[in-house]
């Protein structure tokens, strides 16, 4: 068996990251009707999934891009509602309830503001916050990859300026990433991001205004360096006396197994 020896003589460890704006919005708004059957319940809930359903109609109208086909309605469940007697001590049966979830997932991000604004004005929708994504994570991953490589490579050399080592010297041995799959807001200059929102309604009053910041990814790679050698040092394990392997390196005995 013959074997290439490796010695690693440093290894450095870099964190990149990478920014970039958000490029999609989900909203999802939860509904609930009460009543004294499922029926009366489900049919309580009924205005107020239309009301979100107008909403949003209306903002696609105007000009607004969805994601297709990512408007989804989903039951949620029914059961009953009750209260607790503090006479009795006892909790009391007063009707049912039917849970309904309206997701819709907005291409045009600078217009948040408006439907946010919009959604919350419905009585009885439950808004929930909205959820900022970034459709390729991937390629905002593999920037972040290529910041950390770019830290290590100057770490490297301004290691080897200090010793000085000359980095051509040496080669790369291993390497190691680890991406941070989670992402958060980083820091964004204070602008009006609801300043070029189309107005649905002219006389509507200003939105709050959301601002999510920017999308953050962060890679940490670990890069592990060797000496350039002028020629391989061979490694074997040969017989050697008493039935004992010999290990040699170029010919030199350096120990033995067995």
């Amino acid at each position: 068996m013959t074997t290439t020896q490796k010695h690693q003589v440093t290894s450095i460890t870099e964190t990149g990251v990478a920014f970039a704006e958000y490029d999609i919005v989900t909203f999802t708004i939860n509904i609930q009707g009460t009543g004294k059957t499922n029926v009366s319940a489900k049919e309580n809930a009924r205005p107020v999934i239309d009301a979100v359903n107008a909403v949003l109609d209306r903002f696609e109208a105007s000009g607004v891009k969805f994601e297709k086909d990512s408007r989804k309605t989903f039951p949620g469940g029914t059961g009953p509602t009750t209260r607790y007697d503090n006479k009795n001590k006892k909790h009391v049966k007063t009707g049912r309830y039917a849970n309904y979830t309206i997701c819709a997932s907005c291409l045009d991000v600078h217009e948040t503001s408006e439907i946010y604004d919009a959604l919350t004005e419905i009585d009885r929708a439950n808004v929930q916050d909205a959820d900022f994504k970034v459709r390729d994570l991937a390629a905002l991953h593999e920037d972040a990859v290529k910041d950390a490589n770019a830290k290590v490579n100057a770490s490297f050399a301004s290691q080897c300026a200090i010793l000085g080592l000359n980095p051509d010297n040496y080669k790369l041995l291993t390497w190691n990433v680890r991406k941070n799959y989670s992402e958060s807001a980083g820091n964004r200059s204070a602008q009006a991001f609801a300043a070029s929102a189309r107005r649905v309604e002219d006389d509507a009053p200003e939105p709050v205004e959301i601002n999510p910041g920017k999308a953050q990814v962060e890679a940490t790679l670990t890069i592990g360096y060797a000496e350039k050698s002028k020629k391989n040092v061979a490694t074997k394990i040969v017989p050697g006396p008493g039935g004992r392997q010999v290990v040699t390196r170029d010919g030199v005995a350096i120990g033995a197994q067995g």
